[in-house]
């Protein structure tokens, strides 16, 4: 099966999820024996060297047709608005891959409306739908009123499997937190920062490490030192560099009551962390199969946050992965359930 993948790839000026998601799926296709394209706008994408899958620079609508016409894939895979390039009519499958919604603590009310009624149009070319969770079906389908036929959870990048695989096993820290994301109000950040002052309050015994950077870091650095919390603030890691916080810390916490999936979670289940997260968020699908590993708590009280970690501290057990469960979580095995989607015409 040819298989075109329709969208943004890592470069030197881009770099985000929905790249590493073309990419990865893009490679577990090719490992499900697809030929794999990988197509684009971004001029830069020349540097990038892919020895099994190419990447093919579009530069317009009718330059994407006539290639189109001849090469004649059977699928077209398209993500954000990439599908501006499909024809209405054409004689292969083109499926839209929903990786969130607009949501207006983001976007603002007026820009969520117009982008969601954008997305509507370009997705009335496809044939197909897929979402990266059951949350992201739901608010689609119930906000803007876009159907899905189909959900595909995310797995992890090979590059983080390699890390996780080929570094020395983890060394758990006692006490020790992570939080690795953007540090932005939306990610509950202020009311971690006050959990970590109701544990300290409690005499509770922890350390809290912080990755990322963002418009609240000056405000959480300055809160920290005023109330003499035992947290440290790393700034923007590599992936292997998160990988080693993951697999030395004894819980990872995030808060994003509106995340599409949360691939974040997924990374520190796989590197044996407990995890504190909201009651709300593509990421409860799958955290809810490791009950004695999970703390689910309101994003927005810092009192339920920290009973959340101290649970965890005190009786929260260690995820164990069996290697089925493992090899869920893998672009392989996800392309293949791709696979036999399309094949069977659903």
């Amino acid at each position: 099966m040819k298989v075109w993948i329709l969208g943004p790839i890592s470069t030197p000026s881009y770099y985000g999820g929905v790249a590493i998601f073309d990419e990865e799926i893009a490679q577990g296709l090719a490992d499900n024996s697809c030929e794999v394209e990988m197509i684009t706008l971004q001029n830069d994408a020349a540097d990038r060297i892919h020895d099994r899958l190419p990447v093919h620079i579009i530069r317009s609508k009718s330059a994407f047709c006539k290639r189109l016409t001849e090469e004649k894939p059977d699928v077209i895979l398209a993500s954000l608005d990439y599908a501006k390039l499909l024809p209405k009519r054409a004689d292969c499958k083109k499926v839209y891959f929903l990786h969130g919604f607009f949501n207006q603590s983001y976007y603002g009310a007026l820009k969520s409306q117009l982008a969601a009624f954008y997305q509507k149009q370009l997705i009335k070319k496809c044939d197909m739908v897929f979402a990266n969770s059951d949350f992201t079906r739901m608010a689609n389908r119930e906000f803007f009123g876009i159907d899905t036929d189909g959900v595909f959870r995310l797995g992890v990048s090979q590059e983080f499997y390699q890390n996780i695989t080929s570094e020395a096993p983890a060394q758990k820290q006692t006490g020790s937190i992570f939080y690795c994301g953007r540090l932005v109000s939306a990610k509950g950040v202020r009311n971690l920062m006050k959990a970590a002052k109701i544990l300290k309050d409690r005499g509770c015994s922890y350390s809290l490490k912080i990755a990322g950077t963002g418009d609240q870091q000056a405000w959480m650095e300055a809160y920290a030192e005023a109330e003499k919390l035992p947290v440290e603030f790393l700034g923007r890691l590599s992936q292997k560099e998160v990988c080693e916080h993951y697999k030395n810390s004894e819980i990872f916490i995030s808060l994003n009551p509106s995340e599409p999936f949360g691939i974040s979670f997924i990374e520190a289940l796989l590197c044996g962390c407990k995890i504190v997260c909201p009651v709300t968020g593509g990421q409860v699908e799958t955290l809810c199969r490791w009950p004695q590993s999970t703390a689910f708590a309101a994003e927005n009280d810092p009192e339920e946050i920290a009973n959340g970690i101290e649970k965890m501290l005190s009786q929260g057990i260690a995820p164990v992965l069996s290697p089925e469960e493992q090899n869920a979580f893998t672009y392989q095995h996800i392309a293949g359930r791709m696979l036999k989607h399309w094949s069977a015409g659903k």
